[in-house]
């Protein structure tokens, strides 16, 4: 579920990129470790197979917010790697990680959390994470190669078949 009021641009970025079927058919590309703090895991996903549209995307991210609702467990926000670089790549948080609240990364505090999960739980735990951050530790052009790379090359890969906003408010009120 999405507050508005926790961190307004990740939530409409969010909307933006979910309404658009951004996220339809995406793969999960990392189930591993944080490295920005210890003892944390995340679920990460948001790479389109369109390296054009990824491109287009990541050289229009949205700017940094404070943290304003404590992370827990299926606290959803969107992965940065310095200031002002949030685009389309979503982390899911499956330890408690208080401290990526207040972390200092890359120049930047915090990761906002804007969502969190409510339903399924269990999906989330059972993410194939065989590959760990190996993705990752791919040059930054390897993650907008799209789906057919990743297919070929780390194969059984979990992936999301649709998003769908499914109930939304109108502007200014929660959620």
């Amino acid at each position: 579920m999405a507050h508005r009021s926790w961190s307004p641009l990740a939530c409409d970025r969010f909307f933006l990129l979910v309404k658009n079927n951004w996220y339809n058919n995406t793969i999960i590309y990392r189930v591993a470790p944080t490295r920005s703090y210890k003892g944390g895991k995340i679920v990460q996903f948001g790479v389109s197979n369109d390296s054009a549209a990824n491109y287009a995307w990541r050289n229009a991210p949205i700017k940094d917010e404070p943290v304003i609702h404590r992370r827990e467990w299926g606290s959803v926000c969107f992965a940065r790697d310095s200031i002002n670089s949030r685009s389309t790549d979503i982390a899911i948080c499956l330890a408690n990680g208080i401290t990526l609240d207040t972390i200092n990364y890359k120049g930047v505090v915090g990761f906002p959390t804007f969502a969190i999960v409510i339903n399924g739980n269990e999906v989330l735990q059972s993410m194939n994470g065989e590959y760990g951050n190996d993705i990752v530790d791919l040059p930054d052009d390897s993650l907008f190669l799209g789906r057919n790379f990743f297919d070929r090359r780390f194969p059984g890969l979990d992936r999301i078949i649709s998003a769908a906003v499914i109930k939304s408010w109108r502007l200014g009120k929660e959620n």
